[in-house]
């Protein structure tokens, strides 16, 4: 079937528009039935430096050590053994590649516990990787429960701080 431009003006602008309906309608069919390529990965040191350029921000992170790559790298090793099989060959590949699936963050917490109990000053830092549309798994990399900015009149946690570097 071939479409042929009509004479009359007219219907040659009706013939315009169905020709433009036609092509907008291929467009979307093919974009929706494309398959879908994962984004591209972002380096773990790119994300460590994104990562402490935001926790100068903190009134607790500032006065902490820096995140390094290789902090990561030791708490990512340590916990492997124990994670899950659904998330333990993307944590591997952290660990292979260097690099972070697109998605995934790194987060500091100066704060923990409730209204009721009342809050403690905590410097603990989590990796949450993106392991796939609107899921993913967190692993502690640093839990420090005794941070510098901690004032001297709150109390202590009972809860064990733990790092992964010797």
């Amino acid at each position: 079937m071939t479409l042929e431009a009509p004479n009359d003006r007219r219907s040659n602008t009706a013939y315009r528009i169905a020709l433009c309906v036609a092509i907008m309608v291929a467009a979307a069919a093919a974009l929706f039935y494309m398959p879908r390529r994962p984004l591209p990965a972002v380096s773990l040191a790119d994300a460590v430096v994104s990562f402490n350029a935001s926790s100068k921000d903190s009134p607790v992170g500032q006065h902490e050590p820096r995140l390094t790559e290789a902090e990561i790298l030791a708490a990512i090793q340590a916990q492997l053994p124990t994670l899950p099989d659904s998330v333990n060959p993307l944590f591997a590949d952290v660990l292979r590649t260097r690099s972070i699936p697109q998605g995934s963050t790194i987060s500091g917490l100066d704060e923990w516990g409730s209204q009721e109990a009342g809050y403690s000053t905590v410097w603990w830092i989590n990796f949450s990787l993106n392991t796939g549309e609107g899921s993913g798994y967190a692993l502690r990399i640093r839990h420090n429960n005794d941070p510098i900015a901690k004032p001297a009149s709150e109390p202590k946690l009972q809860q064990t701080s733990y790092d992964w570097i010797p």
